[in-house]
């Protein structure tokens, strides 16, 4: 990404459920209460079945805020309440039936590009207490833990540094009492940037690790949100090189719960100094009852590793192509998986083609289907509810931006929400609605 912050026109790197047995599921009913849905980031709001196949051509905004500020974090839902982080650098509580305001969390802007919370914040029961409780990376360097009914800070912990450059891009993934949580930088600055892992009670660092080895050497930083699988293994994605050499850059990488040793990876070999980030949180899925992991970097590719041996990849599938220097047309968003296919967006499959692309492959790499986007490349990630409907977003800096209802089972558009403004929040299937962040918070139903 090498300094990319998402801001009002630009985005940077960028989370129910089917998950895979073992570690915490993502919640029940129509809640969604986690980025990517829970710590496999399937992606996939199974018991969300109100927008259907049939209906999705005629869902309408049930309300809509834009007074908020633009929003490039996505929402998160537990029991009727959006939890969401904005871009003026605030933390807000809302009614999902209603969009109104709950309550306020007034938090500072402390970076080099003056950037807000992109950090999706996970909303989950404190393990010790009980008390229900958001957790959140917010934009003055802490993250953060906060009584969900008040928004009063429970605790609060330095990620990184307070120096400017340091910058909370990555969103928490919850698992078995650990929280984990990328360490990054902006402004084509480096610093000690990696994965740390935090008491999901108490806030206490539990272990780190360094994409350069070290807390003394410069390396990539991480953007992304960590998959953990259902022995505890966490899996992250990693930036570009950032101008360091002999580090963890552009890669896939197993480490260990809670401390965070480095348990092997994969680098993609030929990308130093090419900005090639994964934007792309890793998802994890079952190819014939082989566990897997995989993500797709900006260079177009999407790579799929074996979880007990991720040395190198079981395959790999080009779905776009690598964008233009300043560009910000990348294949970005995680793959969503509903236990038996993937899908995954793109920018375009090759020059001269529209700027975006949506696919459904099988666990082992086959293309079942493509279609065509006009209004831009999927950045963000897409969602998918229990209807078969697919919600993917495009991003835009300049022009109109939009999400796409898709019929998952042959790709079919059956509605466009048009806006003028980019998204690259996830649109999230809960509490029978569509809720989109963006340009503005809307919620959507049949």
């Amino acid at each position: 990404m090498a300094g990319e912050v998402i801001s009002h026109t630009s985005v940077g790197a960028c989370v129910a459920v089917v998950v895979l047995a073992g570690s915490i599921a993502a919640q029940s009913g129509t809640n969604y209460a986690t980025y990517l849905g829970g710590p496999a980031h399937v992606s996939f709001a199974s018991s969300a079945a109100t927008i259907t196949v049939a209906n999705a051509s005629r869902v309408k905004s049930k309300w809509k805020d834009s007074t908020l500020g633009k929003f490039n974090a996505s929402p998160s839902v537990y029991n009727g309440t959006i939890y969401i982080g904005s871009e003026n650098g605030d933390f807000y509580a809302i009614n999902a039936s209603t969009g109104k305001v709950k309550w306020t969390k007034k938090l500072t802007i402390d970076d080099c590009s003056n950037s807000g919370i992109v950090s999706t914040a996970t909303v989950a029961k404190d393990p010790v207490t009980g008390v229900l409780t958001a957790y959140l990376g917010a934009a003055d360097h802490y993250f953060y833990a906060v009584n969900a009914a008040t928004g009063s800070t429970i605790w609060k912990t330095l990620i990184g540094g307070t120096s400017d450059p340091y910058y909370n891009y990555s969103s928490p993934t919850l698992a078995n009492g650990y929280i984990y949580y990328g360490v990054a930088t902006a402004c084509d600055y480096a610093g000690d940037d990696g994965e740390i892992a935090l008491n999901q009670h108490t806030g206490a660092i539990t272990g780190q690790y360094y994409t350069s080895g070290s807390p003394t050497v410069l390396g990539a930083s991480i953007y992304t949100a960590a998959a953990v699988a259902p022995d505890g293994s966490v899996f992250v994605t990693t930036g570009d090189d950032n101008g360091t050499t002999g580090t963890d850059a552009t890669a896939i990488i197993k480490l260990a719960e809670g401390n965070l040793t480095r348990l092997g990876g994969y680098q993609i070999p030929g990308l130093y100094g090419e900005n090639s980030d994964f934007n792309a949180s890793p998802a994890l899925f079952s190819d014939g009852g082989v566990a897997m992991v995989g993500a797709c970097n900006k260079n177009g590719v999407f790579y799929a590793l074996a979880q007990s041996d991720p040395s190198t990849p079981v395959w790999t599938d080009t779905l776009g192509i690598p964008p233009p220097s300043n560009s910000l047309a990348f294949c970005g968003g995680a793959a969503v998986y509903n236990g038996s296919d993937l899908f995954v967006g793109a920018d375009a499959p090759a020059a001269g083609d529209p700027p975006g692309s949506e696919y459904e492959l099988t666990p082992s790499g086959g293309q079942v289907w493509e279609t065509a986007l006009s209004t831009g490349p999927v950045v963000g990630d897409p969602s998918l509810d229990g209807s078969g409907v697919l919600a993917v977003p495009t991003y835009t800096s300049h022009g109109q931006s939009a999400v796409y209802l898709m019929e998952a089972s042959n790709g079919a558009i059956l509605h466009t929400i048009t806006y003028d403004g980019p998204i690259f929040a996830q649109p999230v299937f809960a509490d029978d609605e569509l809720i989109v962040a963006g340009p503005t918070l809307q919620a959507y139903v049949p």
